[in-house]
């Protein structure tokens, strides 16, 4: 099991960044799949946050991706387009929460402290 990272760091997409802050916690923010890729490799995180729709790569797969590194990081989708379809393949990546855009800020908020202890 991983341990817990001394300052909670999130990565996040970058227009949820100023929430996440407002959480207490300190969000690094990416735009790319490999950008968060390369991000985990240098820092760890408590948490991530995911566009499904990022412009390299898909965030299911980059979820898949992060759950591979450490599966004990909780994963949230994002999305902008809340089908069925995008439901299903989130529940398949062991995504733990999925959200619809536009994120409400307090939503978010109530979410990031039940998966790793943010303010709210």
């Amino acid at each position: 099991m991983s341990e817990e990272p001394a300052v909670k760091k999130v990565l996040v997409a970058r227009f949820v960044s100023s929430v996440v802050e407002k959480g207490g916690l300190e969000a690094v923010a990416v735009f790319k799949a490999g950008d968060a890729e390369k991000a985990f490799e240098q820092e760890r995180f408590a948490l991530a946050i995911v566009d499904i729709n990022l412009p390299d790569s898909s965030g299911l797969d980059l979820a898949e991706k992060i759950k591979s590194r450490d599966t004990a990081i909780p994963v949230v989708i994002i999305t902008g387009f809340p089908g069925g379809e995008n439901v299903r393949k989130s529940l398949g990546a062991s995504v733990d929460a999925y959200l619809v855009k536009p994120v409400n800020p307090s939503i978010l908020l109530t979410l990031l402290s039940q998966l790793v202890g943010a303010e709210k």
